[in-house]
């Protein structure tokens, strides 16, 4: 983002944790060109913590062309589901993203903020609000950090974890 800040997002589906980096300029977008990977649900909290302190670190800021492109292109959005479906085993788009739960993570000035989303439709999301918001400072360890994490997503809607 233009403001300096990292950004990244975790989704749970049943059985795995798919963590990746955000970039963009103003909009972030997923990045298929950048950091992602895919963790069991039942993962030690503190490398939760160090894979999303990588995907924050990996966040990029684009110019206003790569940006553009980014958002515009059917072939990375084609990629990136292809990705997923092949690492989830899930048969299709529609199933992949059924029962998926989405929690943005944005690290600003010295801090980290976790911000729950309610699936709407489709692949549609909807920030939970500001009172459903987690943060702790950017110096936080990494078991720490993944706690947090786990709670986060655990405010998302629809719930995957317990």
């Amino acid at each position: 983002m233009i403001d300096g800040s990292k950004n990244a997002s975790i989704r749970a589906i049943k059985g795995m944790f798919i963590i990746e980096s955000l970039s963009g300029y103003r909009m972030m977008f997923s990045d298929p060109d950048s950091f992602h990977c895919f963790l069991p649900l039942d993962v030690d909290a503190r490398l939760l913590g160090e894979e999303i302190r990588r995907a924050l670190e990996s966040s990029r800021t684009m110019t206003i062309e790569e940006a553009q492109e980014y958002r515009i292109s059917d072939a990375r959005w084609s990629q990136w589901v292809s990705t997923m479906l092949a690492h989830t085993k899930i048969s299709n788009e529609q199933k992949l993203f059924q029962k998926m739960a989405l929690c943005n993570v944005r690290e600003h000035d010295g801090l980290i903020v976790f911000s729950p989303n309610i699936k709407r439709r489709g692949s549609a999301w909807e920030g939970r609000g500001e009172a459903h918001k987690l943060s702790l400072t950017s110096s936080s360890d990494s078991l720490t950090l993944g706690q947090f994490a786990i709670e986060a997503i655990k405010k998302c809607v629809p719930a995957v974890l317990a």
